[in-house]
């Protein structure tokens, strides 16, 4: 016999159109993705090492700073954040 909670679960992947959580995980890099015959946790491994962080220090013109914080504003992140994601996504298109 199911407890209510496995019936509340049940009902809910049922109900539930992962699509949109999917795309969210992907967008945000998040989803991970394993290679044909990979082991899962090299997978995780790798897309661990590829979220790693690297500081960096930049001369910017105040000019570009105040765009970099104003689209940031925009986005509802922080502008550092925001500047990232840019540039990441600059090099992702190269």
């Amino acid at each position: 016999m199911m407890t209510k909670r496995e019936k509340e679960l049940i009902e809910w992947f049922e109900n539930t159109d992962l699509g949109d959580e999917l795309l969210e995980a992907k967008k945000n890099g998040d989803l991970i993705v394993t290679k044909a015959g990979e082991n899962p946790i090299e997978a995780i491994k790798r897309h661990i090492e590829a979220k790693k962080k690297v500081p960096v220090s930049l001369r910017l013109s105040t000019g570009v700073v105040n765009k970099f914080k104003s689209r940031a504003v925009s986005a509802g992140i922080p502008w550092t954040s925001y500047m990232g994601t840019v540039l990441e996504q600059a090099v992702a298109e190269n």
